[in-house]
C-alpha cells in the first residue's frame, strides 16, 4: 500500500510541472538571443534530416504542377521616373523648340494642359481651338493612336452632317426632276434678254418661280452642303497641320503601317494617291449619293467642270506630296468615308429605309441622241475657247465705254464753244442778240406793271372791307 501510494503522488508532482525545453544546439541557442537576428550566418544552417518518404512525396506534388510559360509572367512595373511633357518644358532647362525636337520628349506623358505650354492656348469663342482640345483629349485621354484619334474625329463629323447629306439627296432627286423644264425656261430667258424683251423677260422669271415653288426646289440649296463641309475641312486641316509642322512630339510614333512618323511625308506617296482619287471618286458619284451629272444645270457644263477639277487635282499632285502624314491621313479619311456614305446612300434598300425617292432612267425622246460625256480635249478646247469669248466681250465692252466716254466729251466741248461764241456775240455792239434782249424787256415791262397795278388794287380792297 505504502509503494502504491508513493507511485500516484509522483505521478500528481510530474504532471503539475510545465515541460522542459528541448536540448537546443550551441549555435542555434546563440542564434535565438543575437542582436541582430535578420543577419545571415556565414554557414547556413542544416535542416533536420526528415524521412525519405517525404521528398519523394514533395516531388510528385510540384511535378502535378503546370510550368507557367514565359509570356504568361507578369511585366516589370513601368518605371516611375518616366518625365512628363510638362516636366520637361518646366525643368529641362531647354526651350520648348529644344523640348519638343528632343527624344525624351517623344516618350513623354502628355496632358491636355500641355496645351498652353507649346502656346496653343485659346479663348472660349475660338472654335478652332475647341476642335483642337477635342482632337487632343481623344489622344490623352482615351489613349488612342494619334492615327486612329485623327480618323476618330473625322467619322464622328460626317455622323453629325449625315442628316445634312439625307435632305441635300432628297432636294437634288426633285431638282433633276425638273431640271428640264428648268432649262427650257432658261433659254427663252436667254432669248428674250438678247431680243431686249423685258415684258416677256418678266413672264419667264414668274413662271420659273412658280415651278420652282411647286416642286419645292431651289437651284441655291444644293450650296449649303459644300458651304457647311468646307469650313469644317479648311479648320481641321489648318489644326492638323499646326501640330505636325509644330512638330507635336507623339506624332512622331503615331502613325500607321508603313508611315509611323506623322510629321514627315510618306515615303512611298500612298496618302497623297489616295487622297486625290477618294477626291475626283467623291465629286463624280457626289457626296450625297446623287452624280454629279443628275444634278441642275447644262450637262455638258457639269461635266466640263468635273474634267476640270479632275484634272486640277492631278496636276496638284507634285504640291501635296510632300505634306505631313497627318494631313494626307485626315484627307484620306474624310473623302474616304464620304465616298462610302455616297454608295451606301445610292443602294435602293437604303433609299426606302430613309424615305428618298427611287429615281428611273429616264429613256430618251425619238430621234435624241444619248449625252456623250466630253474628254479632257474637249473639256480644254471648251476652256481655251470660253476664255478667248470672254476676253474679246470685255474688250468690245471696253471699246463702247471708251467711245461714249468720247463723244460725251466731244458734245461736251461743242456745247461749250457754242455757249462761248453765244456770250462774245451778246457783248458785241448793235448785235441782233442785243436787240432782241432789249425788246423782250420792253414787252415784259407793261406786263410786270399791270401786274403791279393789280395787286395795288387788291391791297385797296382789302384795306376797305377792314374799315367797313
Amino acid at each position: 500500500m505504502l509503494a502504491r501510494s508513493a507511485i500516484h503522488r509522483a505521478l500528481r508532482t510530474a504532471a503539475r510541472r510545465p515541460p522542459s525545453p528541448l536540448p537546443l544546439p550551441p549555435r542555434l541557442l546563440a542564434r535565438s538571443f543575437s542582436a541582430t537576428p535578420w543577419r545571415h550566418s556565414q554557414q547556413p544552417l542544416q535542416p533536420p534530416p526528415l524521412p525519405l518518404e517525404q521528398p519523394e512525396a514533395a516531388s510528385t506534388s510540384t511535378a502535378a504542377l503546370p510550368t507557367p510559360l514565359p509570356s504568361t509572367l507578369p511585366a516589370p512595373p513601368a518605371d516611375a521616373a518616366t518625365p512628363t511633357l510638362e516636366d520637361l518644358i518646366l525643368h529641362s532647362g531647354k526651350s520648348v523648340q529644344e523640348v519638343l525636337n528632343s527624344e525624351e520628349a517623344v516618350h513623354a506623358a502628355m496632358k491636355l494642359s500641355d496645351l498652353k505650354l507649346i502656346g496653343y492656348d485659346h479663348g472660349i469663342l475660338s472654335i478652332t481651338g475647341w476642335f483642337t482640345d477635342g482632337l487632343v483629349a481623344l489622344h490623352t485621354e482615351l489613349g488612342l493612336s494619334w492615327w486612329a484619334a485623327i480618323a476618330g474625329t473625322t467619322v464622328l463629323i460626317r455622323l453629325c452632317l449625315t442628316r445634312l447629306v439625307v435632305n441635300t439627296q432628297k432636294h437634288s432627286v426633285r431638282l433633276a426632276a425638273v431640271n428640264p423644264q428648268i432649262q427650257e425656261l432658261m433659254t427663252e430667258a436667254k432669248t428674250a434678254s438678247a431680243n431686249k424683251d423685258t415684258h416677256m423677260q418678266t413672264l419667264i422669271s414668274q413662271r420659273l418661280r412658280d415651278l420652282m415653288k411647286e416642286h419645292n426646289v431651289n437651284p441655291l440649296r444644293p450650296l449649303m452642303l459644300p458651304l457647311i463641309q468646307m469650313p469644317i475641312f479648311l479648320t481641321f486641316f489648318s489644326i492638323v497641320r499646326g501640330l505636325a509642322n509644330l512638330p507635336l512630339p507623339q506624332l512622331k510614333e503615331g502613325g500607321l503601317g508603313w508611315v509611323t512618323d506623322l510629321t514627315a511625308a510618306d515615303p512611298y506617296y500612298i496618302l497623297p494617291a489616295t487622297s486625290l482619287l477618294f477626291t475626283n471618286l467623291v465629286f463624280k458619284f457626289g457626296a450625297d449619293g446623287v452624280p454629279t451629272a443628275a444634278k441642275a444645270g447644262s450637262p455638258m457644263t457639269t461635266a466640263h467642270i468635273r474634267n476640270f477639277i479632275q484634272l486640277t487635282t492631278f496636276l496638284s499632285f507634285p504640291l501635296i506630296m510632300y505634306f505631313p502624314s497627318a494631313l494626307l491621313f485626315y484627307w484620306t479619311f474624310s473623302t474616304g468615308f464620304t465616298l462610302l456614305q455616297s454608295i451606301i446612300l445610292r443602294q435602293p434598300i437604303v433609299k426606302r429605309y430613309l424615305g428618298l425617292p427611287i429615281t428611273k432612267a429616264q429613256a430618251l425622246e425619238p430621234g435624241a441622241e444619248p449625252f456623250k460625256s466630253p474628254s479632257y480635249i474637249d473639256t480644254f478646247n471648251a476652256a481655251k475657247e470660253y476664255f478667248q469669248k470672254s476676253v474679246k466681250q470685255a474688250s468690245e465692252e471696253s471699246a463702247k465705254r471708251v467711245h461714249a466716254e468720247q463723244n460725251a466729251k466731244r458734245a461736251t466741248s461743242i456745247k461749250r464753244k457754242q455757249q462761248g461764241e453765244f456770250v462774245e456775240r451778246i457783248q458785241e455792239p448793235g448785235s441782233v442778240e442785243v436787240k432782241e434782249a432789249a425788246a423782250a424787256q420792253m414787252v415784259k415791262k407793261p406786263e410786270g406793271g399791270r401786274e403791279v397795278e393789280k395787286q395795288r388794287r387788291i391791297e385797296e380792297a382789302r384795306r376797305r372791307r377792314a374799315r367797313s
